[in-house]
């Protein structure tokens, strides 16, 4: 029976739709992008209001970057569109290709929606990780930085972990 549940894996590939959490999500025919089938975001539900302290046309990379296990340097970077829509994605160089053809709503790798009060930001995106999920994430933007910070327990103690995501010279394609 195993062996008849994995040959079907194989040859159905990836149309098939995954499960998850929050309802289903596919794989985009462009890229690889994934979506949520039935989008479910709290943030999107809320009235929208525009704020001037953010750069809704330059994208923003994450100012520090970690080694993944084949030893490349793994890159963040956000993108926020004035309507309220976000991306995110994720790079092993420092290509402008790769960044350029991955910019955009229907390229990113993540999507979701922020919204803002004051100097205060709020991220929610589903991401294809735990069979896809929403995550939620507040900042502070400072000039042209955004803040995040998560309170990390460790086993005796616990530490304030910040990501700074600083603006670049990359326009969002719209």
């Amino acid at each position: 029976m195993k062996k008849y549940l994995i040959l079907f894996i194989v040859i159905s590939g990836s149309k098939i739709p995954l499960g998850c959490n929050q309802g289903v999500w596919e794989k985009g025919e462009i890229y690889d992008t994934y979506r949520p089938k039935h989008p479910h975001f709290s943030i999107q539900k809320r009235k929208f209001i525009y704020n001037t302290l953010i750069d809704t046309n330059y994208l923003y990379e994450q100012a520090t970057y970690f080694p993944n296990w084949d030893g490349h340097l793994i890159k963040h970077n956000m993108g926020v569109f004035s309507d309220g829509r976000l991306i995110l994605n994720t790079r092993k160089d420092d290509s402008d290709a790769e960044i350029i053809s991955t910019n955009s709503w229907e390229t990113a790798l993540i999507i979701g929606y922020y919204t803002t009060v004051g100097d205060k930001i709020k991220l929610e995106y589903f991401e294809d990780l735990d069979d896809g999920n929403y995550t939620d994430k507040e900042g502070i933007i400072k000039k042209d930085t955004i803040i995040f910070e998560k309170k990390v327990h460790l086993l005796f103690t616990s530490e304030i972990r910040k990501e700074m995501y600083v603006k670049t010279k990359y326009l969002i394609r719209k």
